[in-house]
């Protein structure tokens, strides 16, 4: 089974991004599972870039499975979002660029969802005594970006690819999530995802 992982570089505000860190430790742990060929990639936090990069790698990589990450300040734990929306918002990126218009694809539609078994995932991680949260607002930049260009291109070009978008924390410390819980719990969800 074909894995694609991705985190995002930095961004105004976030000088170290660990999106992806986690998710070049995870393609490295999931690899040593012997029915997972994993591959991460660290997006660039780039209005231009991030969603064409998304598209080059399904495209080239046809995975089976595609789990993004991205850190968020309201995110404690695992929050797994259930939608995104054909909207950006007008904060800058890395190259300081903002969008060029309100929506990023105005032939896509405006809100996809994922279908992945979400509560199932929410179920087996609160079985193992992980926090988790679902929300249904990934926000307006580059995640939502990401996340509705995959959830597009998998509906029409790969329908058989499961996709979802995690926002973790932006600190991994006591008080939030531990690193080794935050992998642990990410295993959890590719197991579901993976048997789903």
């Amino acid at each position: 089974m074909k894995v694609l992982v991705t985190g995002f570089g930095p961004f105004p505000g976030m000088p170290h991004n660990i999106s992806g860190d986690i998710a070049t430790t995870c393609a490295e742990i999931w690899n040593s599972r012997p029915d997972i060929q994993a591959q991460s990639l660290t997006l660039t936090t780039a209005w231009n870039t991030a969603p064409p990069a998304i598209i080059q790698h399904i495209s080239w990589l046809q995975p089976d499975i595609i789990i993004h990450l991205g850190v968020s300040e309201r995110a404690q734990h695992l929050t797994l979002e259930t939608h995104a929306y054909n909207a950006c918002c007008d904060t800058p990126d890395v190259t300081n660029q903002t969008a060029k218009r309100s929506l990023f694809n105005i032939e896509a539609p405006e809100t996809v969802c994922t279908a992945v078994p979400v509560t199932k995932i929410v179920e087996q991680l609160e079985a193992a005594g992980h926090p988790v949260t679902i929300s249904d607002d990934p926000g307006r930049y580059l995640c939502n970006a990401v996340y509705h260009t995959t959830l597009s291109m998998t509906g029409s070009q790969q329908p058989g690819t499961k996709a979802l978008f995690i926002h973790i924390p932006t600190v991994l410390n006591e008080n939030t999530v531990t690193r080794d819980i935050l992998l642990a719990g990410l295993d959890i969800v590719l197991t579901v995802m993976a048997e789903s």
